[in-house]
């Protein structure tokens, strides 16, 4: 979860809001992680998804 987290982070301050959202959709479509990182990364795509809006 760290990486993918990096990852979209740093997209995000780049502006590149549809790739974070990308990046880390697929990392929960893939069925990574517990739980508790999995709600991190939804936490996270909810933010992005904010500023998206």
């Amino acid at each position: 979860m760290e990486l993918v987290g990096e990852q979209a982070a740093l997209l995000a301050a780049s502006g590149a809001m549809r790739a974070a959202t990308r990046s880390l959709r697929g990392w929960l479509d893939a069925g990574h992680g517990d739980q508790r990182a999995r709600r991190a990364v939804e936490a996270q795509l909810a933010g992005i998804g904010s500023r998206l809006n």
